[in-house]
């Protein structure tokens, strides 16, 4: 009798031991229920229940898987089908021919306008050539008029052989000019060494002839080549007075010119 007290009184023992340890087991799988129900979530595994003490120790809780992002809905795309309608490539097409076309225009243009400023450059050159040589021209031809006018004694006192010092360098045509812009241009009294031009000094020669800076002496004067004319080519020189009326005077004579020592 006495064994079987015992044995009851240990099993009693064993259960309130067991239930102890299961109590909070149960609180936290109700406390789990309780928040997957008021949250709404499904994601939520609930526990079976524990069998034994043992089971519950050994099993292992897998982890939760990861909330799944929401997937958005892709945005609409138009068709290229849709867009590219023919009247649309129509209208491309026309505004590209239209572009292309005003482009060639416009290169046109440019280049017919570069042709006539070079045609414009070209007379404009031509006619001041062209209106140089008639001025060179008929101030020969005047000059030649006058020049026949006067008496042989006139010339031939210029052309006086009493003055042969020095290196002869031939017999040389004498022409005069001045300040005035139908004899230089608009140069005036200033000369291609970039010297002033004095009367009785300064004369115009071609430097392949005789050079620049050389002194030469014609009829008793001596003279300085400090000039050049685009009309003065060879055995010419062009005598320096200050005004027109003496170059007029002057006309064209011919004499021998020495180099001057």
């Amino acid at each position: 009798m006495f064994n079987i007290l015992l044995s009851m009184k240990k099993a009693a023992i064993y259960l309130a031991v067991l239930m102890l340890a299961l109590f909070p087991i149960f609180l936290i799988e109700a406390s789990v229920r309780t928040y997957a129900a008021s949250s709404g979530r499904t994601d939520i595994v609930a526990t079976e229940p524990v069998q034994s003490k043992t089971a519950t120790a050994a099993r292992k809780v897998a982890p939760a898987a990861p909330k799944a992002a929401p997937v958005k809905p892709a945005p609409r795309k138009e068709s290229i089908d849709q867009l590219e309608l023919p009247e649309i490539k129509e209208a491309k097409k026309m505004a590209q021919n239209n572009l292309i076309a005003h482009r060639e225009d416009m290169e046109k243009e440019w280049v017919a306008l570069k042709q006539r400023e070079r045609e414009e450059a070209e007379a404009k050159r031509e006619a001041e050539e062209a209106e140089a040589r008639a001025r060179e021209k008929a101030r020969e031809e005047k000059a030649s008029s006058k020049s026949s006018s006067k008496s042989s004694s006139s010339e031939g006192s210029y052309d006086s052989g009493s003055y042969s010092q020095g290196t002869d360098l031939g017999r040389f045509k004498l022409t005069a000019y001045c300040p005035c812009y139908e004899c230089s241009e608009g140069w005036g009294h200033m000369t291609s060494s970039g010297r002033t031009a004095r009367e009785r000094h300064t004369i115009a020669t071609d430097p392949r002839v005789i050079p620049e800076g050389t002194k030469v002496m014609i009829n008793g004067q001596v003279y300085v080549a400090e000039d050049t004319g685009g009309g003065v080519k060879g055995n010419h020189i062009d005598i320096f007075f200050e005004d027109h009326g003496t170059t007029d005077d002057f006309g064209v004579r011919y004499a021998e010119v020495y180099l001057a020592e």
